[in-house]
């Protein structure tokens, strides 16, 4: 039943991202084309982007299998759903849209999946030193 749940989410987030950035493009609303990860890093080198990348991915992956705590896998299932999402924009479109301002920055619903994921794993793994 669990495997549901995490394929849901999986498949949540990158129908999320993808639709919410075709209708950023499709409203005229303020976009930005992210030819590199975060910040624009590695943006000049696409190789060794697109291979981090795929490293990030297969590593996300790897912790997800290799641990069988349900809410840990619930937050590598968000991880891996934006990274995904993201990697195939970057491949499709060779660039990410990021349409969602914060300060001075731009992201998307992947990001924000990611940085949900990776927020929710580190508060839930610090919380477990004390209470496990």
């Amino acid at each position: 039943m669990h495997w549901l749940v995490y394929a849901i989410v999986f498949i949540s987030v990158m129908l999320i991202d993808q639709m919410s950035k075709k209708h950023a493009i499709n409203s005229g609303k303020k976009i930005v084309k992210n030819k590199g990860a975060f910040l624009g890093f590695l943006k000049h080198k696409p190789k060794l982007l697109l291979f981090c990348q795929f490293l990030a991915i297969g590593v996300l992956i790897y912790l997800f299998f290799s641990d069988n705590i349900f809410i840990q896998r619930l937050m590598f299932a968000l991880m891996i759903g934006g990274a995904v999402s993201n990697e195939y924009e970057h491949i499709k479109k060779d660039g990410v849209t990021d349409f969602i301002k914060v300060g001075k920055l731009y992201v998307n619903m992947a990001d924000l999946a990611i940085f949900t994921g990776l927020f929710g794993f580190t508060i839930y793994s610090i919380i477990s030193l004390f209470i496990f």
